[in-house]
């Protein structure tokens, strides 16, 4: 048997002097040293010596009760013949994803408040705390960031796909297929340790139609055409201040992740917890205006014409257009190109957009 001394990171609750004995235990970390002596960066202590008299090391750690992702899903569908052309499909899905693996900051300094029902103000006087008020109320006091790789992330999918399909017959052919999404989880890093259902949220696009078809013209023409209508991305707004000392940026007080975007209802109560942190930050409200949208839809057009030369010989004529009628289809969600920093003046916007009219002619040669 082995005497070891360590912090058992896989409780909440961590103590700097654990002693126990223990058979074949493995404890993996890894250590940041910024600017560490060459060739010895420990200085001549142990690598937990090291980290002893160090000032705050910042350590990552693995959960011992870390597993493989598992999941359940369900799935059905019907199909009916409507027509001796046409069929009309509904699927449905349910599957629930458990045991994602994402970080989290088990020595977050414990908060004097809820993040839950935290207003503007408190977040405010909150945001003035020193590092030193910070760092005295970690549970460790003497270490930094103890970021742990666990595995509580989840994620519960429900969907329904409708497909209404017509397969070729008097020249033409067509399909037009709806999905409706129920997307909820919470995989990305915990941004709050004891606060963890603030990372929950809806994800994806609500609500989804494509519709397409190809038909036969005169003068052995095929036109083909695509109409994508989506609705628009979730997103989170964040204030900006790492209020609990972690390196996260954490939500603007009084939201949760990805809680605006997808409906009126949930983007409107963000941006009032918004408008009422830019308050307390003396900063001037974002009017409702400025907010911009990621619904996307866009129509592509595609005319082609084969020409037979000799025996297994021909040449194909394309002419296509993307995004016909010139639509702004604004890209990014989360982060990226969407401004979602409330103390930013603005917030709300995206600065990329996607292509507007493109248009393309090729020839293609078949031998």
């Amino acid at each position: 048997a082995y005497e070891i001394k360590e912090c058992d990171w896989s409780s909440d609750v961590c103590s700097s002097d654990l002693m126990r004995n223990e058979l074949g235990t493995l404890l993996q970390n890894s250590i940041s040293i910024t600017n560490p002596s060459y060739p010895d960066p420990y200085n001549g202590l142990s690598p937990s010596a090291f980290v002893t008299v160090s000032a705050r090391p910042n350590v990552n750690v693995l959960d011992d009760k870390i597993k493989n992702m598992s999941g359940d899903t369900l799935t059905g569908g019907v199909s009916r013949q409507l027509t001796a052309n046409l069929a009309l499909h509904v699927d449905g899905v349910y599957t629930n994803l458990r045991d994602f693996a994402r970080t989290q900051n088990i020595n977050q300094p414990k908060p004097a408040f809820d993040f839950t029902t935290l207003d503007a103000v408190t977040a405010a006087r909150i945001a003035a705390f020193s590092a030193a008020q910070l760092n005295a109320a970690r549970p460790l006091a003497n270490w930094g960031n103890i970021t742990q790789l666990t595995a509580n992330g989840w994620s519960n999918y429900r969907a329904i796909y409708v497909r209404l399909d017509k397969r070729m017959a008097n020249r033409y052919m067509f399909l037009v297929s709806y999905t409706r999404d129920w997307t909820r989880n919470s995989v990305s890093a915990v941004s709050d340790f004891y606060h963890p259902s603030l990372d929950e949220g809806p994800d994806g696009r609500k609500h989804s139609l494509v519709a397409s078809g190809t038909a036969r013209l005169p003068f052995a023409i095929t036109l083909g055409a695509v109409w994508t209508i989506r609705t628009a991305l979730a997103y989170s707004a964040l204030s900006g201040v790492d209020f609990t000392g972690d390196g996260t940026v954490d939500f603007v007080p009084g939201t949760t992740r990805n809680q605006a975007g997808r409906d009126s209802k949930g983007t409107a109560a963000v941006l009032q917890k918004v408008n009422e942190w830019r308050a307390v930050r003396n900063l001037a409200p974002i009017p409702s205006s400025q907010l911009q949208s990621s619904d996307f839809n866009r129509v592509d057009l595609r005319l082609s014409r084969s020409i037979g030369l000799t025996a297994g010989k021909s040449v194909e004529l394309v002419a296509q257009v993307f995004n016909l009628f010139g639509r702004d289809n604004l890209v990014g969600g989360t982060g990226g190109t969407f401004i979602n920093n409330a103390l930013s003046n603005a917030f709300g916007k995206y600065s990329v957009a996607a292509p507007r009219q493109e248009a393309e002619v090729g020839v293609s040669f078949k031998f």
